[in-house]
């Protein structure tokens, strides 16, 4: 996270090595509610209040003429028109699903809405189900549920498809754990899974899912529903308009034209062509005047509903007037589908003759009959003739009762009415982007009373805000300022979206260069967190250019602003793998603030902090680990000082310091110290994390991870299970929220995982987690290769361990080759990676020798002992470096008859190193001092000695 002058953030979001974790996680197992299992390091989890499922359902019969509305005709569920066209689309769809190369496979349908994708979703489910697949359709728990522990039954099933419509209407965490819980319940069926998703945008939203669902072993990919092209709508019009004429009892459709041009753009929506053929065949039946262009469809069709519940009122079919009946058609336009109890609720909360309420919903029943049994207030549909009747009704001038609901609904407190408000502002928002004029009459409005609403509908709604023509600047502003200050991870990329779209405002709002950076720096956090850091580093750079300046002529007023600007600058170049260009700005950064903490240290005293933890995590990068620990125990100090004076302010910087001062403590071979500091952390999060867990469960993550780095090297493998589970559940779940922000985390944390399943002899276990943490970091290392290679090739060394524990010495030594290449480019641009290239050539001669070539093993053990040599000449703390080397030598000459004194003067002097090691700190170096004593004893012929 950067600091920020709002709030000061822990340092460091990117690995601070490859085997320290300064802000980056481990993760393989699944967080959830509802645990069912949990062994160590895998919780499977069931779901059953986020989401139910039931079987596709039949098709219903053909509406009934006059008893039941026009528009049901259009409506994709009774499928009446004959299903024309989309020949690529619908061949493209049986390839997926019938692709073997993949056991699930994930697949986005998007278009505008109108433009046919439920109707396409639906033929192609009933073709699935004839040939042999399960089928199922999935709600969320806000629908209203028939029987919410549906499970598809797939026991003689070829596979299972299942089908969510309005998919970026689900908050994405729930969308995921949906997909996770059928993959889990699925997993020993033996059967393919395919998951068909319908929505109207892509965009972020659906970039934001792609990581989670790739994650669990999911094939993405996505299929864009394109505008017919004339000749084809021609034949969509023909096609509906003859089916239609069958049921209403019209001859000779073929005299019946449609609205205009089937040129003309607005028919570039399939629905609107079909509007068009039924608008024709109506006019036709009832000797009227059909529409002259395409803009009129709506209205003559709403004009039809409202003749129908004329109709069935002066018929006695119900006892609700029209001009009620419309008011109850906008309610449930504004709710959707809501539980038959909550709309009593709701109609009385509306004023709409609550004593009464009963027999209103029995009347909007008839007329508009639920699709699920026991749910009230059915909307009207399709979408589209939905959305028209509010932007009409909320136009209208005689009745302007609609306009108060949404005010009235917004801001009830009671929790029966309030579950509703978020679809009501998404539908607001969705129909404001058909109507542009009810952004300023109703939305704009709503939104500046009530942002919390439009912040609980969830992330996708507030990007479709974000993304509306025409909002008022002031109208996001109102709800980017409601979003809490302490980070809510599943709103991260909502925020970035608002702060975009107000970027240009806010920069045009103001000349003064002080206010701009400003701009700059807030925008550049938010883009920070979202995980969008290429474009987080631009608007970074542009505000310490205006700083500087600024600065340079009054440096008491823009001086503190400046030094934050370039110590998170330091943060994101570091991200990207520009290490040494990174410690420039960070030097600086503290330089302006160790002057500006001199002038006034109670003001800036928490500055200088940050600072030096910033700092100690660039000179760690760059392999100082000695000037690190010096700098971050200074940092621990005046955090402690800090936090015996106000602990509400300072615990959290206080905790992120110790969890870098136990990884500087670690990479200097204190591992007791380290642990020491690691659990002091831990604690800390804790008591944090339990207190708002939305600000703290990363960094609790981060400790609980480093906690068990720490474990390990003190040689406490059972320790270390049960806390490196807890961190990999923790990054799971934050990766789910926030992909872009923590899937750069996850794999350290699963290798972290992996490393002590493999020290506690679970092997098999460990395999899949190691294999997981590779293709993770491969996936990064293809788009920022300077952030992540380093991780890749620490990833690919300890895949290679593991293979090698579980005798698959072939694949150990490939992916161990790979990763001494990775580390010898990266040391030939920075010395830094001479230490994790000493370390995998020692891995890369094991792997050698158990496949038998021994010349080979010397060689890499020999270049090994030579560069472990030179970074000891340099700093001590890397003999355990050396030990190792020395190890792996004497195991490869011992090898080569000719070689054997070389191999016993090697495992002496590696027995020497780790005697040292072990006086100084008892306990992580045993096991290593008793294997090399018995290849010396092996090669001398002597006892191993104690």
């Amino acid at each position: 996270m950067i600091q920020t002058t709002e709030k000061p953030a822990p340092a460091d979001p990117e690995p601070a090595s490859p085997i320290v974790i300064d802000a980056q996680g481990a993760t393989i197992g699944i967080i959830g509610d509802h645990a069912t299992q949990t062994n160590y390091f895998v919780t499977v989890v069931v779901h059953t209040d986020r989401f139910w499922t039931e079987p596709l359902p039949d098709t219903p019969p053909v509406p009934r003429l006059p008893q039941t509305r026009l528009g049901q005709l259009l409506a994709a569920r009774h499928r009446v028109a004959p299903y024309l066209g989309r020949g690529a689309e619908r061949h493209a769809l049986e390839l997926w699903r019938n692709a073997t190369e993949t056991a699930r496979a994930a697949l986005l349908v998007h278009a505008p809405g109108g433009m046919g994708k439920t109707r396409l979703a639906l033929e192609f489910a009933h073709a699935s189900r004839s040939a042999g697949w399960a089928v199922a359709v999935a709600h969320h728990a806000t629908d209203p549920s028939p029987n919410p522990a549906a499970v598809p039954d797939v026991t003689r099933a070829r596979g299972l498809l299942l089908l969510v419509d309005y998919a970026e209407r689900w908050p994405r965490e729930d969308l995921t754990i949906l997909l996770r819980d059928i993959s889990l319940r699925y997993a020993e069926a033996a059967v393919p899974v395919r998951v068909l998703l319908l929505a109207r945008p892509a965009g972020w939203w659906w970039q934001s899912l792609e990581n989670p669902l790739t994650k669990l072993e999911f094939a993405v990919d996505e299929l864009p529903l394109r505008s017919p092209p004339p000749l084809d709508r021609a034949e969509l019009f023909d096609a509906a308009r003859d089916r239609f004429a069958e049921l209403l009892g019209v001859s000779e459709p073929q005299r019946l034209r449609a609205a205009g041009s089937l040129d003309d753009p607005a028919y570039a929506v399939t629905l609107t062509v079909q509007m068009a053929a039924l608008a024709a065949v109506d006019a036709a039946a009832r000797s009227d005047r059909p529409p002259a262009h395409p803009e009129q469809l709506s209205r003559y069709l709403l004009t039809r509903e409202t003749d129908y519940w004329t109709a069935a009122y002066e018929n006695h079919r119900i006892t609700t007037p029209p001009a009620m009946m419309g008011r109850l058609v906008g309610l449930a336009a504004l709710t959707g589908a809501v539980d038959h109890r909550d709309a009593l609720s709701i109609v009385a909360r509306a004023g709409l003759e609550p004593g009464a309420a009963q027999q209103l919903l029995d009347d909007h029943r008839i007329c508009y009959p639920p699709t699920v049994p026991d749910a009230a207030l059915q909307q009207l549909l399709p979408d589209r003739l939905a959305e028209d009747f509010l932007a009409s009704r909320l136009s209208a001038a005689d009745d302007p009762w609609l306009r108060q609901v949404p005010d009235l609904l917004a801001g009830s407190l009671d929790p029966r009415i309030a579950r509703y408000a978020p679809h009501m502002m998404t539908m607001l928002i969705e129909t404001a982007h058909r109507a542009p004029g009810l952004t300023t009459t109703v939305l704009q409005p709503l939104i500046r009373a009530h942002p919390g609403v439009a912040i609980g509908a969830g992330g996708a709604t507030l990007l479709r805000l974000a993304e509306l023509p025409g909002v008022d600047p002031t109208t996001l502003h109102t709800v980017e300022s409601a979003i809490p200050q302490a980070r809510r991870v599943d709103l991260d990329i909502a925020t970035a979206a608002l702060s975009t779209a107000l970027l240009p405002h806010r920069l045009a709002a103001s000349a003064d260069p002080a206010d701009r950076a400003h701009v700059y720096r807030w925008h550049a956090d938010r883009l920070d967190h979202a995980g969008r850091r290429a474009e987080a580093l631009e608007a970074s750079a542009a505000a310490i250019a205006s700083l500087r300046a600024l600065a340079a002529d009054d440096p008491g007023t823009h001086g503190p602003e400046l030094a934050a600007a370039l110590d998170n600058l330091a943060v994101l170049l570091s991200g990207f793998g520009q290490h040494d260009e990174a410690l420039e700005p960070a030097q600086e950064a503290l330089r302006r603030y160790r002057a500006l903490a001199a002038a006034d240290p109670q003001t800036h005293e928490p500055e200088l902090a940050l600072a030096l933890l910033n700092y100690t995590n660039r000179l760690s990068t760059l392999g100082r680990h000695r000037e690190a620990l010096d700098t971050i125990g200074e940092a621990v100090d005046r955090y402690r000082t800090l936090a015996r004076t106000d602990s509400h302010t300072h615990d959290a910087d206080l905790a992120s310091a110790l969890v870098s001062l136990g990884n500087r403590l670690g990479q200097l071979g204190r591992h007791r110290e380290a642990l020491s500091a690691g659990a002091e952390a831990v604690d800390r999060y804790r008591v944090l994390a339990q207190a708002d867990p939305a600000a703290h469960e990363p960094d609790l993550a981060l400790a609980l991870a480093n906690s068990s780095i720490q474990l390990v090297a003190a040689g406490e493998w059972q320790q270390a299970l049960p806390v490196a589970a807890e961190a990999a559940d923790r990054y799971r779940h934050l990766a789910e929220i926030n992909p872009a922000a923590y899937e750069p985390i996850l794999p350290t944390a699963l290798g972290s995982l992996a490393e002590v399943l493999m020290g506690s002899e679970r092997h098999e276990d460990a395999l899949p987690v190691a294999r997981e943490a590779v293709e993770r970091f491969r996936t990064l290392a293809a788009t920022n290769p300077g952030g992540h290679e380093p991780n890749l090739a620490w990833s690919s060394a300890l895949l290679g361990a593991v293979l090698a524990k579980s005798g698959r010495s072939a694949a150990a030594l490939e992916v161990t080759t790979e990763a001494v290449a990775l580390n010898r480019r990266l040391a030939q641009a920075n010395p830094a990676y001479d230490q994790p290239l000493a370390r995998t050539l020692v891995d890369l001669s094991l792997r050698l020798r158990d496949c038998d070539r021994n010349q080979d093993a010397l060689a890499a053990a020999e270049e090994a002992v030579t560069r472990a040599q030179r970074l000891v000449g340099a700093d001590t703390a890397h003999e355990p470096e050396l030990a190792d080397a020395l190890w792996a030598f004497a195991h490869a000459c011992g090898d080569i008859g000719d070689r054997r004194a070389e191999a016993i003067a090697a495992a002496r002097a590696a027995v020497d190193i780790y005697v040292r090691l072990d006086r100084a700190t008892p306990g992580p170096y045993v096991a290593d001092l008793s294997g090399v004593r018995r290849i010396l004893a092996e090669l001398s012929g002597e006892a191993p000695s104690g």
